[in-house]
């Protein structure tokens, strides 16, 4: 083969590669764990909604892994892998992973290699054999995919329960990092379109972790630039500087032990600027949290923790925490029929709208419940495309920007939304449109420089406003009042500038609520309260 032949294939790869990494990947659309339970994303406003399929029946650590449409293609607990028609795979039983592994198992593509994958496991407690790998070629047993390796190989060890992955800075690799047992040594290795590369990067910063520091999340955030870990019982929580060229890690932070007794599950913001986790025994309570890593030093990091949440250790304990594609945090309570949500991640404190009880998955039989653990996934399929929006509401001005105006002399804009003419069109780097209609939008937009293009998908849910409901105009005797409450919202601003989810009036006035939900849309409504005076004594005068 030539050079220049071998050139344009690499070319063609690593095209592709972004191209897949900006188009809307749907990769991580089809969750699987717990107790037979499942979600999907595939809905039309991009909502979870459960699924009742699912072979898992799993304590901790699971992945899964759709096409790029959103199409399941298996799932695992890392010790069986189960098919998209939810069969156990060819050779896809007795993996090395464990139902108590924290991170049992991880999927990740093998780029330019469409039909096929590695997994990846971790077994439990002191790490033997350590990270294993299997390959998976779904072009076989008719599509639905045979494990090629059944026997696996070891990668490296004794590791603890820990294991993540992030895309190279290239845009078409990706790294996969775990943690090396009673060391502080984190070892990463490469996968390209060529190999999985078996030499690692190493790396020994930060604590050693002890011989009985075993369980805890390992997470990068989406863009690459942080990892983190926790582990427990040694109490170890730590947060790095990550290069995703090279893997190296720098710029330890120790977050302070009296805060986080059996730090488990960890999770970052979409915008990395907010750090989220959970601990199941902390003074007897298990906890949620949230830090500000956005900063400037360590100490005002430090002291940005927010608690979020906090019951009894015995009450159902908070475990995994995950982002989803609708760039929300999903987080389990073990032995719940539920999952919670952090809605608006981004934002700080109490504003990023923890909502327990936000996704029923059981379907009244009792047979699907969160434990522990939720999928793992390659973090950077959760990383935003390469232009940014605001507006989601209908009645908003909905405001697009290209994220990169350096890189492209002109971009061409598609809004999805064809009845509006002329209108779903535009070639402004930082456009505007109006929806006139709630539901899921494809919005595209083409960057051109020079010869090249490049195109971005993203979809734009433009949401329904919320219906308060005050009763018409209500009267009331002197000496008395009326509770008004206009139904369930997120949030609630009454025209004196309470936020109380009611209002009592005991006077005549005109009561206005202005109600948010957890979309972050607002709606009004007003009624007059009208006092009563009572009637006056009748006094009767005899001749």
């Amino acid at each position: 083969m030539s050079f220049r032949t071998t050139n344009i294939i690499t070319l063609t790869c690593f095209l592709l590669g972004a191209t897949l990494t900006h188009a809307q990947n749907k990769q991580a659309n089809n969750w699987y764990f717990g107790h037979n339970a499942g979600i999907t994303f595939n809905t039309a406003n991009g909502s979870p909604q459960p699924l009742y399929d699912g072979q898992i029946d799993q304590s901790e650590g699971c992945a899964s892994i759709s096409d790029g449409n959103g199409n399941l293609l298996f799932y695992t607990d890392g010790l069986s892998v189960w098919n998209a028609q939810h069969d156990t795979m060819p050779n896809g039983k007795g993996l090395t992973g464990h139902p108590s592994s924290t991170m049992s198992a991880i999927v990740v593509p093998w780029p330019c290699r469409d039909s096929l994958y590695y997994l990846f496991t971790v077994p439990m407690r002191q790490g033997s054999p350590g990270l294993s790998y299997y390959i998976i070629n779904m072009n076989l047993d008719g599509g639905l995919g045979d494990v090629i390796n059944g026997s696996g190989q070891v990668l490296t060890g004794p590791t603890h329960e820990m294991v993540t992955s992030v895309k190279h800075a290239n845009d078409s690799s990706f790294w996969v990092v775990t943690h090396i047992w009673e060391t502080n040594t984190f070892r990463s290795f490469l996968i390209d379109k060529d190999s999985l590369h078996h030499q690692p990067v190493e790396c020994s910063i930060g604590a050693v972790h002890s011989a009985y520091s075993i369980t805890g999340y390992l997470k990068a955030s989406i863009k690459g630039n942080y990892i983190c870990c926790a582990v427990c019982p040694d109490e170890t929580f730590q947060l790095f500087d990550f290069n995703n060229e090279t893997a190296q890690m720098s710029n330890p932070l120790t977050f302070p032990r009296h805060v986080y007794n059996d730090a488990y599950g960890i999770e970052f913001s979409p915008d990395e600027s907010k750090l989220y986790f959970s601990s199941y025994n902390y003074g007897g309570n298990t906890i949620l949290m949230q830090y500000d890593i956005g900063l400037p030093d360590s100490a005002a990091i430090i002291n940005s923790a927010v608690f979020l949440d906090s019951v009894s250790s015995t009450y159902n304990p908070y475990g995994a925490l995950q982002i989803g594609p609708d760039s929300r945090i999903y987080t389990t309570r073990s032995g719940r029929p539920y999952l919670c949500r952090i809605n608006f991640p981004n934002e700080a404190g109490l504003a990023c709208g923890f909502e327990d009880s936000a996704v029923l998955l059981d379907n009244g039989s009792g047979n699907h419940l969160a434990y522990f653990g939720l999928p793992a996934f390659i973090q950077s399929f959760f990383n935003p495309a390469n232009f940014s929006w605001e507006g989601h509401c209908i009645g908003d001005t909905s405001f697009f920007a290209i994220t990169d105006t350096a890189s492209q002399d002109s971009v061409f804009w598609d809004f999805g939304d064809t009845a509006s003419g002329a209108a779903n069109n535009s070639d402004s780097f930082f456009p505007y449109h109006i929806y006139e209609d709630t539901g899921a939008y494809q919005v595209s937009v083409i960057g051109y420089n020079n010869s090249l293009n490049d195109t971005t998908v993203q979809e734009v849910f433009i949401h329904p406003l919320p219906v308060p409901f005050l009763p018409a105009d209500t009267g009331f005797c002197e000496g008395y009042g009326v509770n008004l409450w206009p139904g369930s919202f997120q949030s609630y601003l009454w025209q004196n500038g309470s936020t109380d989810t009611s209002f009592y009036a005991d006077t005549t006035l005109s009561v206005i609520v202005e109600v948010t939900d957890v979309q972050g849309c607002k709606n009004s409504d007003t009624t007059q309260a009208v006092e009563h005076r009572k009637p006056g004594v009748l006094s009767i005068f005899h001749d």
